[in-house]
């Protein structure tokens, strides 16, 4: 996907120019090589802006779940309660019965 190759350029810089208040908007500044940008010109019907907000948004998303994923680990890492869970699906199970 275009939005891939687009994020991951080298020397891509984003800049935030305002702050993000309430529902304020920020403005962010894109600098791209030049090749890129002749050949963004040429798919003028192509939403840049909003290709570049859904890409921030899904990395924002995958950072929010790393860091998420981490906590966990951190967490279970610190219990003292060590358990199975094949052995508790067991014991459900057979309570079932």
């Amino acid at each position: 996907m275009l939005c891939n190759n687009f994020m991951y350029v080298q020397n891509l810089y984003i800049f935030l120019n305002n702050m993000c208040v309430g529902n304020k908007v920020a403005t962010i500044t894109v600098r791209v090589p030049e090749e890129i940008r002749r050949e963004m010109k040429k798919f003028r019907h192509i939403n840049w802006s909003e290709v570049i907000r859904q890409a921030i948004a899904e990395e924002l998303k995958r950072e929010k779940m790393r860091r998420a994923s981490q906590t966990i680990d951190k967490l279970r890492a610190k219990s003292k309660v060590k358990w199975d869970s094949v052995a508790v699906i067991r014991e459900w199970r057979e309570k079932r019965r």
